[in-house]
């Protein structure tokens, strides 16, 4: 049963005389005097057990959702598409490969068709999404479970916001392949398959985010633009602890490099702002970068 309030846990003990883990102590301590999120806290405790009790071969669990069936159902890990093939935006793409205001000639066209095509073929995307608490610290400075992040990008972007949303998105192993063998093959499809893989991954993460939306729409949130570490002054070094919190390897084979890359290169991490009431101007993606010398700002 997700312990979702201090009171709960104080009348279980009291009757019981039951030990309480450190770690849901600590919890307690840190979200107790803070209903909200000591309920997103819990919930997300008790999903961690569930994990671990399948990991370990258990295989049917009983969840005492005690009359509030949201609490079974509100935060659990999504694994979010397998087999599905993913829309090439050709206009992306053609943007990616360095077009401004141009179209590519015929040839071009022909090679983006079917590396396209290919690319399609052996994608396998996988995407993991889950929703945190969020504490504000003060206006540079927000912090999503036990990860503290200082940047003034991404406090503006998440002001007003109680909640946050951690997403990871990869297309797999199968772009890399094709884009490290038309690199030793032919330099022109290696350019043409970096710039479809690019448009596509953002493509699968605008479906992920929109599963994300309509899901916090039914609890009556609004979600903030995503926003991926490398963006103004949010640190790179931070998908090392999205990777940790949504347990990527495992779960999506995704993992993150000393130098905090991405693998499979074809991936994305970001932190979607869930709050109580819309933001009626939306800033993402170039808009939001500060980055005014980007060779592909829109």
């Amino acid at each position: 049963m997700p312990v979702t309030n201090v009171k709960q846990i104080k009348r279980i003990t009291s009757m019981s005389g039951t030990y309480l883990p450190e770690r849901f102590k600590a919890i307690v301590d840190r979200f107790g005097d803070n209903p909200a999120a000591m309920k997103q806290a819990g919930v997300i405790y008790a999903t961690e057990q569930i994990i671990d009790l399948i990991a370990n071969g258990v295989n049917h669990i009983h969840v005492y959702s005690m009359n509030k069936p949201e609490n079974c159902r509100r935060h659990s890990v999504q694994p979010v598409g397998d087999s599905q093939v993913i829309e090439l935006d050709r206009s992306e793409a053609i943007r990616y490969m360095g077009y401004h205001g141009t179209q590519p000639d015929e040839a071009v066209q022909a090679s983006l068709t079917r590396c396209g095509e290919a690319l399609q073929q052996a994608a396998e995307p996988r995407s993991i999404y889950r929703v945190f608490p969020l504490q504000h610290i003060d206006a540079q400075t927000i912090e999503i479970a036990d990860v503290q992040i200082h940047s003034k990008n991404l406090a503006r972007n998440l002001q007003g916001c109680s909640e946050v949303c951690l997403m990871a998105a990869t297309l797999g192993i199968g772009p890399d392949r094709l884009i490290a063998r038309a690199s030793a093959v032919r330099m022109s499809d290696a350019v043409i398959y970096q710039a479809a893989a690019a448009a596509m991954v953002e493509t699968y993460c605008d479906e992920v985010n929109e599963c994300i939306r309509q899901e916090a729409a039914q609890r009556g949130m609004y979600c903030r633009p995503r926003f991926s570490p490398g963006y103004g002054d949010f640190p790179i070094a931070h998908q090392r602890d999205f990777s940790r919190l949504l347990d990527t390897p495992r779960k999506i084979g995704l993992t993150v490099t000393e130098s905090c890359l991405l693998a499979p290169i074809k991936s994305v991490t970001a932190v979607i702002g869930l709050s109580e009431t819309p933001q009626p101007c939306h800033r993402k993606g170039c808009e939001e970068c500060g980055k005014t010398d980007c060779a592909y700002r829109r």
